[in-house]
């Protein structure tokens, strides 16, 4: 988006004038002088140092009693099993639970009630990837038919270095761009009069889905995970007075 609020020289100085006398104190303040406002956008590349697996249970029984005490059960069982293989707590994470009836044909009235199914999910959150396929195959080997792996996310748990590189890259395209439209208008920049942050890297990392699937439906696609690169950007929006 570019905008130019340009007036040639004595027009402009009247234009001011008239204006600071003809208008009340608020409008008055609001009243911008000359200027370029255009967007800049900084785009950095960087590779991701955490992923985070959703998986868990899906469970049918007949009733809700008996399904809510199997997913309870299992996921238990999981979770005592991967912070035994190391994953400190604070990394395992309760992500959806939910508790629904199923429904048989409807013959006369009201469809009825034929069983229960309860999903319990949790995201485990890893730092080493190397550790990915053994995570999800003890998921697997835990939960058994009733597994379901939902996906795979990547991200950078600390974008604070990268967000800092993109926003000087936002800005050096912005200066460039009204650079560009000064020269064309035959003017020169001044001081920056506003600068906004448009938009900024997302804390929640991109989703990379590698299954949804129950058993050993998912068994051998570990290898096939790869973590790529994420692209962090920053938008900005600035104005400098013209000279």
């Amino acid at each position: 988006m570019v905008r130019l609020r340009l007036l040639p020289g004595a027009l402009a100085a009247l234009a001011l004038v008239s204006a600071a006398t003809l208008l009340p104190g608020s409008a008055r303040a609001q009243t911008a002088p000359p200027g370029i406002t255009v967007r800049g956008q900084g785009t950095v590349s960087a590779r991701p140092d955490i992923a985070t697996i959703t998986l868990g249970a899906t469970v049918r029984r007949d009733t809700a009693g008996n399904a809510f005490q199997r997913a309870e059960e299992m996921i238990a069982a999981l979770t005592a099993t991967l912070k035994a293989a190391g994953i400190a707590e604070r990394d395992i994470q309760t992500r959806q639970f939910t508790l629904q009836p199923e429904y048989g044909r409807s013959t006369d009235g009201p469809a009825p009630v034929v069983g229960w199914r309860a999903i319990h999910t949790i995201s485990v959150k890893l730092r080493d990837f190397d550790r990915i396929g053994a995570t999800i195959d003890t998921a697997v080997r835990s939960l058994g038919d009733e597994a379901t792996i939902q996906g795979i996310s990547f991200g950078i748990e600390d974008t604070t270095a990268f967000a800092r590189r993109a926003r000087a890259a936002a800005y050096a395209d912005a200066r460039a761009k009204a650079e560009e439209y000064a020269s064309a208008a035959g003017v020169r920049l001044g001081r920056v009069i506003v600068l906004d942050e448009i938009s900024s890297p997302a804390s929640t990392p991109e989703t990379s889905p590698v299954a949804d699937g129950r058993g050993g439906a998912v068994a051998s696609m570990p290898a096939q995970i790869a973590p790529g690169e994420l692209s962090l950007t920053v938008i900005v929006e600035v104005t400098w007075a013209i000279e």
